[in-house]
């Protein structure tokens, strides 16, 4: 497993574990993603499987910044419960949407068409951390061969790396609405991880884990792990299913794209107050970082939104603050 602060000069990876949750509800343990989402709207996707009914909603508790303070290698320790309820978090409210239908069986037609694995849900408030960060994500499928990320917390411990593609075995086992990825190779999911998101190179939420399987459970395929073998931190062929986020929107679009409800203040357009610097280290296609600063002293709670003060919500920030963009901004 890869430890999340050994890759902190990975843009995709910095992005995703500032919007990645720590979930805990009930007995159990998941992974979410902090989504982008107008009008003050606190919402984080999750696996269906995770979060079935509004009852775990309510139980549930997002916990972020849940990362080791230096990289790590080697052998992990778990979180202790001190160290979890130190950090910034947020109880979950309400139950919004959600279908669990994990991709288990590739040889029924109708699930392989129909089988879809996500939960969507409101939380209380947004954690107090000024450096959390609110997700995007594509609606559009992604192609196989795609490079993708995964942050996750596998086995409940501190937020891990995993590098993939999204795969075609041909094994027969395609789902409509799910990736197949390929992460033999560089990280791993396990327990725990359910929910967690993989993103693409610019950052975006493309999808959400549903299951996995290794070929210690299945060691057909090179029969180079004992099939008594439970462990996916072994070597060998890994492959993990991810509903796609672009079979998911059409479900839970509404509630990203609701108007702002309750206008807040609107300053007039003053540098002291709020400023961005000129972009700096940009690419080809015109995208780079931007240093923003934000002086509202008397201010109880900040916002950032996207072209005006209704559109979608960016980030919220301390009432005083100055921080750097990753490479998104144009």
């Amino acid at each position: 497993m890869l430890d999340v602060p050994c890759y902190a000069d990975h843009p995709e990876v910095n992005d995703a574990a500032h919007a990645t949750a720590y979930v805990l509800f009930d007995q159990y343990q998941c992974t979410g993603t902090l989504l982008n989402a107008p009008n003050n709207a606190p919402l984080i996707l999750t696996a269906g499987h995770c979060i079935d009914s509004q009852d775990y909603a309510q139980s549930m508790v997002a916990i972020f910044n849940a990362v080791n303070s230096t990289c790590q290698t080697g052998t992990f320790t778990l979180p202790t419960q001190a160290q979890l309820t130190a950090l910034p978090q947020a109880s979950g409210v309400r139950l919004l949407n959600y279908q669990e239908a994990p991709f288990f069986d590739g040889t029924d037609n109708y699930e392989v068409r129909n089988d879809i694995d996500y939960s969507l849900v409101l939380l209380e408030d947004f954690p107090n951390w000024p450096d959390v960060r609110l997700s995007g994500y594509s609606s559009f499928s992604q192609a196989v061969a795609t490079s993708v990320t995964s942050v996750s917390a596998p086995q409940g411990l501190f937020l891990k790396v995993a590098f993939g593609s999204i795969a075609d075995t041909g094994y027969g086992d395609q789902f409509d609405n799910a990736y197949e990825v390929d992460q033999s190779n560089n990280g791993r999911i396990d327990e725990g991880s359910s929910g967690s998101g993989i993103f693409d190179a610019g950052g975006h939420l493309v999808g959400l884990l549903s299951t996995g399987l290794g070929d210690c459970n299945n060691p057909s395929p090179n029969g180079s792990c004992p099939a008594n073998s439970t462990a996916c931190n072994v070597t060998g062929g890994y492959y993990a299913w991810y509903t796609k986020f672009s079979a998911i929107y059409p479900y839970i679009r509404s509630y990203l794209n609701l108007p702002l409800t309750t206008p807040a203040l609107t300053l007039p357009d003053d540098p002291n107050v709020f400023s961005a610097t000129p972009m700096a280290n940009i690419d080809s296609a015109g995208i780079g970082e931007v240093t923003r600063m934000v002086n509202a002293p008397s201010a109880t709670t900040v916002e950032i939104h996207v072209l005006s003060p209704d559109g979608p919500l960016l980030t919220r920030t301390a009432p005083k603050r100055q921080a750097v963009t990753s490479d998104w901004g144009t």
